[in-house]
């Protein structure tokens, strides 16, 4: 895996280049999330097309945006749109095919219906949608949102880091993520307790998990808003979902379905919300059967 950088207004973003041959992927992670969350699926992806996986502002190694919330994740995701239009990233060509984990799903969400011409197609994963109920919400994730969102955090999340220690933190992640975290590739595991000790170095490391989460919590709660965004998708979507995603229950999925119903579903038995990590295998062969359909984009996907 090879990595480049890209000049963004004042600052820059990190992307991480599997290779491939074929349609550009571009893969976005989720909330304290990287391009490690795809060590696994990236090698597989490029087996048949051209993999990037993106580290948004404030997250993995791209420095943070002025304000790292989600309109300045969707402005990244274009920048890379624009850098492959004008040539900049040899070997890559447009539209995108945009494949989205939790926050990054709903940044995939959003960058199609403002950027149409940019997206050939969607694959949400496990993506960061409206819910039916505050309660439907996993006790812990809920209580780090909350907690996210407090005067304050900036200096409790570092310290938290610090005293606990990259690698521990990973694991309590995954412990939260995964239905079962020894599926997970142990080479995924070694990316991101690596990236994560890098990362402790970084004094912005709490204010763009803090900015993000504020920005995904506030965007969500506006659902009407949120549901035209999804109907104003023109792309083919694929939107694949564990049935056992304690962040972002199934339930969502569900909903999401009844609000755009040419949307494709596919459910993951015993999978949480990192199928990209649980079950690498089975979301590449998702993928690919829904690239080699004959979908194409529409003038309106929902009127």
């Amino acid at each position: 895996m090879l990595s480049f950088s890209l000049r963004h207004g004042s600052s820059s973003l990190h992307l991480a280049d599997f290779g491939g041959r074929g349609p550009t992927i571009l893969l976005c992670h989720g909330l304290g999330g990287s391009h490690a969350n795809f060590v696994a699926l990236g090698p597989m992806l490029a087996e048949r097309a051209r993999v990037l996986a993106l580290d948004l502002p404030g997250f993995g190694l791209s420095p943070p945006a002025k304000n790292c919330d989600l309109d300045a994740h969707v402005a990244a995701v274009g920048r890379v749109a624009d850098a492959i239009r004008s040539g900049e990233i040899e070997g890559a060509s447009a539209p995108l095919i945009l494949i989205g984990n939790s926050m990054g799903g709903a940044v995939s969400i959003l960058t199609a219906s403002r950027r149409a011409h940019d997206v050939a197609k969607v694959v949400l994963v496990c993506p960061a949608l409206p819910q039916r109920s505050v309660f439907d919400l996993d006790r812990r994730f809920g209580l780090l949102l909350g907690v996210a969102m407090m005067p304050g955090y900036d200096t409790v999340f570092r310290r938290r880091m610090l005293s606990a220690g990259p690698e521990a933190m990973v694991h309590e992640l995954l412990n939260i993520c995964c239905v079962d975290k020894n599926r997970v590739p142990p080479s995924a595991i070694v990316a991101m307790v690596e990236l994560a000790k890098k990362r402790t170095m970084f004094s912005w490391l709490a204010s763009s998990f803090s900015q993000s989460a504020r920005s995904i919590v506030m965007t969500l709660f506006r659902k009407d808003a949120f549901r035209a965004a999804m109907r104003a998708v023109r792309a083919p979507v694929l939107l694949v979902h564990g049935a056992r995603d304690r962040l972002v229950p199934v339930a969502a999925a569900h909903a999401a379905r009844e609000v755009c119903p040419s949307w494709m579903l596919e459910i993951y038995d015993d999978i949480g919300h990192v199928p990209q990590l649980e079950a690498p295998d089975r979301l590449a062969a998702s993928i690919f059967r829904f690239l080699e359909s004959g979908e194409q984009v529409t003038a309106a996907a929902h009127p």
